[in-house]
């Protein structure tokens, strides 16, 4: 799972200088993530909330003649969901992923209700005072608002997509818990989406 998330979070930063390197590492996160589905499924092993996300997220991604296994995906979310001590980021991160497997199916009523689902676990008020764990869910709900309106603008909410984009790109933008990976692919999906 470690080899896939490591691939899958590394090929972005390779498309420009080397495409096939890219294209290459994307191949590699999608085999590591195969390898490590086989490996639970053979030897009956647990995963993480965490985990179940990353392998999750890496089967609703495709390029080229590599596929996504909607289905899969759906049975990781919902695997991390049913776990105890789920953290709001990550349940929101896995609603998210549930959404988007809805819209692949084209089960556009559920995909709504999971990005409704989505959007209030971003906005639950966290009671632990640590502040590590407030950051971590500050940026990682940034990425839940980007999915979100990326999933709206395909379902013509063109408005509400707007929205979200910009929250996300405020958050995004924050000194505190700003990321500026998440940034560039904010201004990039907007950008090719005609939301300039």
């Amino acid at each position: 799972v470690l080899r896939a998330s490591a691939y899958y979070s590394h090929f972005p930063s390779r498309l420009r200088p080397d495409p096939w390197g890219a294209f290459t590492e994307f191949q590699l996160a999608k085999l590591s993530c195969q390898q490590a589905i086989g490996w639970i499924a053979a030897n009956h092993s647990n995963l993480s909330h965490g985990q179940c996300d990353v392998l999750g997220t890496l089967l609703l991604r495709s390029w080229l003649w590599i596929r996504a296994d909607p289905t899969a995906a759906r049975e990781m979310f919902q695997w991390g969901l049913s776990k105890p001590h789920v953290t709001l980021h990550s349940r929101a991160l896995m609603t998210i992923g549930l959404a988007e497997v809805c819209y692949r199916l084209k089960e556009y009523q559920d995909c709504m209700g999971c990005i409704d689902i989505a959007i209030a676990c971003t906005q639950e008020e966290i009671l632990d005072e640590d502040t590590t764990s407030t950051l971590t869910h500050k940026r990682q709900c940034c990425r839940v608002w980007r999915r979100a309106a990326a999933l709206m603008h395909k379902l013509g909410k063109h408005q509400v997509a707007k929205t979200y984009w910009d929250r996300a790109l405020n958050d995004a933008s924050h000194p505190t818990w700003g990321a500026a990976g998440q940034v560039k692919k904010i201004k990039r999906e907007r950008f090719i989406t005609k939301y300039l």
